[in-house]
């Protein structure tokens, strides 16, 4: 599993730490629908299809996701993680709250991420 894991990491181009943490948890992630965006690592959770209420939350709701970043975990167990032009994304962080970030990770202000997506 390790040898599949270090020929996607290098098709993908990912750093030591992304590589490391997909070594470290193999069974947990779904290596099929890994997505680099800039510098962040999109990486779903598998469905825990042996709990039919879990499968359809992951239906209806997204599956859960975590966004690794070159050097540290940007955004763990998370639904609704959105992506925007240029790599800046979106998450929520509890109810009433969204984490905006560009594309290296970086935390920005709702004003600014809304400039920046909206220019061409």
């Amino acid at each position: 599993m390790n040898s599949d894991i270090d020929k996607l990491a290098d098709v993908l181009g990912l750093s030591t730490y992304q590589r490391n943490v997909l070594k470290s948890n193999p069974d947990i992630y779904n290596l099929s629908r890994l997505i680099k965006r800039g510098s962040a690592l999109y990486a779903p959770r598998n469905i825990s299809s042996y709990k039919f209420i879990n499968f359809l939350f992951g239906v209806f709701f997204g599956n859960h996701a975590d966004l690794i970043g070159k050097n540290k975990m940007l955004v763990q167990n998370t639904r609704g993680i959105e992506f925007r032009a240029r790599g800046f994304y979106s998450a929520p962080v509890g109810r009433q709250y969204r984490y905006y970030a560009d594309d290296c990770g970086n935390i920005i202000t709702r004003d600014d991420f809304i400039r920046e997506i909206s220019r061409e």
